[in-house]
């Protein structure tokens, strides 16, 4: 009786012990979006770029939309002073980009492929990414532009 404990608590240790011996699944990461997979086709159709592994700001404005509205917003932008590094301008009418804006880079869309994608591209939209992915993406009017600040001062 006492040998058929120990080979059931022998048994039980060897169980206990090959799973914790055992690697753990790795966490999946996050699936990439359908945002994500537009936009960086779009930066690689129309640019021959991608989404940038380190923290970005993309903000797209659209050669359509309210123009007092764009110039509001993109105002507020520049007073936020985004910093060049991290910032990307895309603009699909040069008409649209302050001459204050232009330490900031910018890419000219001249065919206005932006206003054509599949990505709700509204006055202006600022999109976050990271890790080559969109993180937060949101159009501004001008007018109710709550978060814009936190969305370009988020290094």
């Amino acid at each position: 009786m006492i040998r058929n404990q120990a080979i059931l608590l022998f048994c039980f240790w060897l169980v206990a012990l090959g799973s914790c011996s055992e690697d753990k699944p790795k966490p999946e990461a996050p699936k990439e979006t359908l945002q994500t997979r537009v936009f960086r086709k779009y930066l690689a159709d129309v640019f021959a770029d991608s989404i940038r592994a380190q923290k970005h700001v993309y903000i797209m404005v659209p050669g359509k939309g309210c123009k007092g509205c764009m110039a509001n917003t993109l105002d507020r932008i520049r007073q936020l002073k985004p910093d060049s590094t991290y910032t990307t301008v895309i603009i699909s009418s040069i008409n649209t980009l302050p001459e204050e804006m232009y330490p900031v880079p910018f890419m000219f869309d001249e065919k206005g492929v932006m206003e054509r994608i599949n990505i709700r591209i509204s006055n202006v939209t600022v999109i976050r990414t990271e890790n080559t992915r969109i993180l937060d993406m949101r159009n501004f009017d001008g007018i109710f532009d709550r978060g814009l600040d936190s969305l370009i001062r988020w290094h």
